[in-house]
């Protein structure tokens, strides 16, 4: 935010009942502002005003971005550089190269692209890629986003859960496929909210305050690691799906989807008495985890049960991070 802490005099304007104030003379000297300029005033969600000059609007300065691309020549290390810039908050990006891309060079940066939510290519050269934003800011409701990942994540671990007894290899199979787009929204959402909070016009304008920012900031990734921990149960299920006790772990996976429901449920909607009623729960279940370990290993003695233990320690990963969203959702309640 700004260096400028001042207090101003409110002063009647005329007959009306209207109230004006000046403004701070080094930040009008910055902008270069005259009597022939206007600002923008936007409320903010706690009351606040916020005061922009008009060429500092959200809409007259898209973030731009260069890659060049021959600095990453490994796939994965330019494909970890586009995702920073877009993270980042770009709206455009170039992608340079001196030697004309390859068809092949080509179609692995267009697959790139495509996780990137709201971002398409917009024109190529032999020897450019610009790729823009095209998913108006208006359009993005935080809100919206971050319930259809929620969503999206309950239903991976319900059908998870219900793939187990007896084991169904193409629901695991459309599981891991679904997991990449939970990353996909789990990207737009950490962007826009990174972008929000370093712009503080996006953030009124998104009716956010930059508390709400930083709980979904957090909540966001605790859903997608969850995903990622389904997803390693779910490929753990499909290598080893013909070993046995597979269908014990339920005994703690149930209780704990029905409580990560709670916690989820209980951080969207703010409500106190459910984030209170989801925390005794936790070291229950982390008890009964332990206990399932036990009983499983007393009855296959020196035989393998790797799916077991992989899909039962995942599932306390999932356990702790449904206290984080519980946490979280008790201070957003209270």
């Amino acid at each position: 935010m700004g260096k400028i802490a001042e207090t101003r005099k409110l002063v009647k304007w005329g007959s009306s009942k209207t109230l004006i104030m000046s403004l701070p003379r080094n930040w009008t000297k910055k902008y270069n502002l005259t009597d022939e300029n206007e600002v923008q005033v936007w409320e903010n969600p706690d009351g606040s005003l916020l005061i922009l000059p008009l060429q500092l609007g959200v809409e007259n300065q898209p973030m731009e971005a260069t890659i060049k691309s021959d600095q990453y020549q490994e796939m994965q290390m330019l494909s970890y550089i586009i995702q920073t810039k877009f993270i980042d908050g770009n709206d455009i990006i170039r992608i340079s190269s001196k030697e004309p891309f390859t068809d092949s060079r080509y179609q692995e940066i267009t697959n790139i692209v495509s996780d990137l939510l709201g971002m398409e290519i917009l024109h190529k050269t032999p020897n450019e890629i610009v790729i823009k934003d095209i998913m108006a800011l208006k359009e993005t409701s935080i809100e919206e986003l971050v319930k259809m990942v929620s969503n999206t994540v309950l239903e991976l671990m319900k059908n998870f859960i219900e793939s187990i007894a007896p084991v169904n290899i193409s629901i695991l199979e459309a599981i891991l496929n679904s997991r990449d787009n939970v990353y996909k929204y789990y990207l737009r959402v950490h962007r826009q909210l990174r972008k929000a909070l370093m712009q503080p016009s996006l953030l009124t304008k998104m009716n956010l305050k930059s508390q709400d920012a930083v709980d979904y900031a957090f909540f966001i990734v605790d859903l997608n690691e969850i995903a990622t921990n389904i997803a390693a149960m779910s490929r753990a299920t499909i290598k080893y799906k013909s070993q046995q006790f597979i269908d014990r772990t339920l005994k703690v996976l149930e209780p704990a989807y029905q409580n990560l429901k709670d916690a989820i449920s209980s951080f969207l909607f703010q409500n106190t008495k459910e984030a209170l009623k989801c925390l005794p729960k936790i070291d229950e279940m982390k008890t009964l985890k332990r206990e399932i370990e036990n009983t499983i290993d007393k009855v296959t003695a020196k035989q393998p049960t790797t799916a077991s233990q992989i899909i039962l320690d995942n599932c306390e990963k999932i356990i702790e991070s449904t206290l984080s969203i519980a946490l979280a959702a008790l201070r957003r309640a209270i």
